[in-house]
């Protein structure tokens, strides 16, 4: 360990530093194994560094630092580690992974990400109420498959609009609905086939309702369908995206 990582260290463990979710799996293996000496921390003196066991024995939390993980002999798979860990009595986490909340951290989109992966987001409260209680709905109401807020765009829109989208977000099969909002009347969709000749032609100006593909040409789903249903169409159709509307034929979800 160089002088200066040491020296950083010391100090941290000095003003019991805390605020970072620390882990360190701990594994048991059969006595003589090589690595119950790693582990233990008692009788071996890494070469350079620390061991897991002694980073954490004395119970300080440890944050605004780096750390160089070298790797050491197990005797299981990694597939065989459960890092489950209890963030509150009631709450457990697949990993053990906490996003912070701040407002240029964790909203909605954070949230789930962070779910999907086994953690959790806390969402931020540099907003108003009901802001904030928008965001946390969106999170609850997500659906893993179910896009509930896509890009949409509307007719009057062009295939630079469309250009622009694939700049910023590297996909191009967008839901065209009336006011170019989700939530309103689709009336067709656009994808990458649609616009390709356009681009080469250099015509970015050239409006949507002109070469989208209509709604009538479209395989959709109801509202309420599920995501084995949803995922049947998709394959019975060989289609990429399947856009669901309500009985008013509005936009609520793309798969």
């Amino acid at each position: 360990m160089d002088d200066e990582f040491a020296l950083s260290l010391s100090k941290m463990k000095g003003r019991g530093s805390a605020g970072a979710l620390a882990s360190v799996g701990l594994f048991q293996s059969k006595a003589e194994n090589p690595s119950d000496i790693l582990i233990s921390g008692t009788s071996y003196v890494p070469e350079d560094g620390i061991t897991g066991a002694q980073l954490m024995s004395e119970g300080h939390g440890l944050t605004y630092n780096d750390f160089i993980i070298l790797p050491g002999y197990i005797d299981l798979l990694p597939s065989e580690v459960d890092l489950t860990s209890a963030l509150t009595k009631k709450i457990t986490l697949r990993s053990p992974l906490v996003s912070s909340p701040m407002d240029t951290v964790t909203e909605s989109g954070m949230a789930i990400a962070m779910a999907l992966g086994g953690g959790i987001g806390v969402i931020h409260h540099n907003c108003s109420p009901n802001f904030q209680a928008e965001e946390v709905m969106k999170v609850k109401k997500y659906q893993h498959g179910f896009v509930l807020d896509p890009i949409t765009l509307s007719p009057e829109a062009t295939v630079g609009d469309v250009v622009d989208v694939k700049r910023r977000h590297g996909f191009t099969g967008i839901p065209i609905t009336e006011n170019g909002k989700m939530g309103s009347i689709l009336v067709g969709i656009v994808t990458s086939r649609d616009i390709d000749f356009i681009i080469e032609k250099d015509e970015l100006n050239t409006k949507l309702k002109e070469i989208m593909t209509p709604k009538s040409d479209l395989v959709t789903a109801e509202a309420g369908i599920t995501l084995q249903e949803a995922n049947r169409i998709l394959e019975k159709s060989k289609k990429g995206k399947l856009p669901i509307i309500n009985e008013d034929e509005e936009l609520v979800a793309l798969i």
